[in-house]
């Protein structure tokens, strides 16, 4: 069994727990130590893994208010947008512009058509503690979402497909639920303008890959099928 804690957590709870159960049956003296230095690890153990489990149950209490936020700040948006095309409309029937007064909202502006959005630059895909993965672009365009998409590299085997798994204005996520026991894991963004006129998207960038002991491989540049945007966290 290793002599060194592992850096995943997890991993050394285990050792801790099967070390302890030995050295408790044992004879403490038999390898140095003395009762009470195990009943002290007992004690750190025990404390331990219930702050763990105190903080599992917190992430998952967070992690579902957090997609109780999004869905209610998507319905507020929906009610809102759909207010202030009412209040277009009821000034075009009538032709009085002092509407937009009253409402006190501006008026619609007519403008030219803007461009194809940029395309990001990728900065990095981190590992976090607890494994959850911080990926960051940079990009500017106004009036610019951006959809962000995955593609899981196993240990053995070809890369999977790029998979839509994030969309919104942010540039900075956190995938809280990436695949686990895998070589790599990369992500690569575009920027998606719509309009009346209708969508316009920028080339996907370069992948950021975030890579778990094993020399960075190299991701598929091949285009994805389009599938829809589940949403973003933004950090």
């Amino acid at each position: 069994m290793a002599r060194r804690a592992p850096k995943d957590d997890a991993k050394f709870l285990d050792i801790c727990r099967a070390l302890a159960t030995r050295w408790q049956q044992g004879t403490p003296g038999d390898i140095g130590l003395s009762p009470q230095q195990v009943g002290a690890l007992v004690e750190l153990l025990e404390e331990t893994t219930e702050r763990t489990r105190e903080y599992v149950a917190f992430k998952s209490k967070a992690k579902s208010a957090n997609h109780a936020r999004r869905r209610a700040m998507a319905r507020l948006r929906r009610a809102f947008g759909a207010l202030v095309r009412t209040i277009d409309g009821y000034a075009r029937f009538t032709g009085d512009a002092h509407v937009y007064t009253l409402a006190a909202i501006s008026p619609p502006v007519k403008g030219a058509p803007r461009g194809e959005p940029p395309r990001p630059i990728p900065i990095d895909a981190r590992v976090l503690n607890g494994g959850d993965i911080e990926v960051s672009f940079k990009a500017s365009g106004d009036g610019a979402v951006y959809e962000l998409q995955r593609q899981v590299v196993p240990v053995e085997g070809p890369a999977s497909d790029w998979a839509t798994i994030a969309s919104g204005a942010s540039k900075r996520w956190i995938d809280d639920c990436p695949p686990r026991g895998v070589a790599a894991i990369s992500y690569r963004a575009r920027g998606v303008r719509p309009s009346r006129r209708g969508t316009t998207a920028s080339e996907w960038s370069d992948p950021a890959t975030a890579t778990f002991g094993k020399a960075k491989p190299k991701a598929s540049a091949e285009p994805a099928e389009k599938a829809g945007p589940r949403g973003d966290r933004a950090a």
